[in-house]
């Protein structure tokens, strides 16, 4: 920051985390001990005051997701909001697979549950299965993909013969030539635990590939569903709500296939191409 202003460069910084959830990633990492934990969060907050100073003396700043924007776009002269994602517009679900997805669902058949990502506390991992147990205590007959990798994937295997194969964990896969054709065709919700509020770019991909979303109420999901209607909330580590709003789609499975569509119609509209343009016509405007 300091060369570039000497030669009259302007910055435009890149912010997606907010002290909130770097404090949160620091008391989830369980492999770390409260001293370190304890220095960690002095120097993040040491860390604030500085990148608030940065954020004040940048041309602009580009925020990704809600949490970051909300908290310190006044501190900018130019803030920008985008959405971090891969999706680009052939990898939309396309008419063809949400119409074969509305007559699986309306033919009452298991519902289709999917998550993908790294199995880590601060991503919720461990409550993968309890929210499968919780869901079969009230009934509900479904099924759930689980790929990725992570410090939790032998405690999640353990626990997979509790289900009789209806909970299948996978490695992790190609976004492009697997997951998201998976996704697409094999799919009717993906399962959020994430505990963190940071613009997990998940949401939006899975919003895609036409799943509603089921999660945690973080800074995040809690806003982004509110204003998509692609899904819902539950209050945050309450598994048995999770397991409710998926029980309440099993019921009734309408409202499923019209959250699947109300996602699936802002994922259209911002979509990798139409993000990254924006972004660089933000940039334009700083430079100029």
């Amino acid at each position: 920051m300091t060369v570039a202003r000497a030669k009259s460069v302007p910055v435009v910084l890149t912010l997606e985390y907010t002290l909130e959830t770097r404090l949160r990633i620091v008391w989830l990492d369980e492999g770390v001990g409260l001293p370190r934990r304890l220095r960690r969060s002095l120097w993040q907050l040491s860390h604030e005051r500085r990148l608030r100073a940065a954020m004040r003396a940048a041309a602009g700043v580009q925020f990704n997701g809600y949490p970051a924007f909300d908290a310190y776009a006044p501190l900018s002269r130019s803030p920008m909001q985008y959405f971090d994602n891969r999706m680009k517009p052939d990898l939309l679900a396309s008419d063809v697979d949400m119409a074969a997805r509305a007559t699986y669902l309306r033919g009452g058949a298991p519902l289709r549950l999917i998550h993908s990502g790294r199995f880590e506390p601060m991503k919720g991992a461990q409550d993968l299965l309890p929210v499968m147990a919780a869901l079969r205590a009230q009934g509900v007959d479904a099924t759930l993909d689980i790929y990725g990798s992570g410090s939790l994937e032998g405690q999640i295997r353990a626990g997979l013969s509790a289900f009789g194969g209806s909970v299948r964990l996978h490695s992790a896969v190609d976004f492009e030539t697997e997951l998201v054709p998976i996704s697409r065709t094999q799919a009717d919700v993906f399962l959020s635990c994430h505990r963190q509020s940071d613009p997990s770019c998940s949401y939006l991909e899975a919003m895609g590939c036409g799943l509603a979303v089921a999660g945690y109420a973080n800074r995040m999901w809690a806003r982004l569903s509110a204003d998509t209607h692609a899904g819902h909330a539950a209050p945050m580590g309450n598994i048995d709500a999770l397991a409710a709003i998926i029980a309440g789609w099993d019921r009734d499975r309408e409202p499923l296939i019209t959250a699947a569509a109300a996602g699936l119609g802002f994922a259209r509209t911002h979509d990798f191409p139409d993000e990254f343009n924006r972004r660089m016509d933000h940039l334009r405007a700083c430079a100029a």
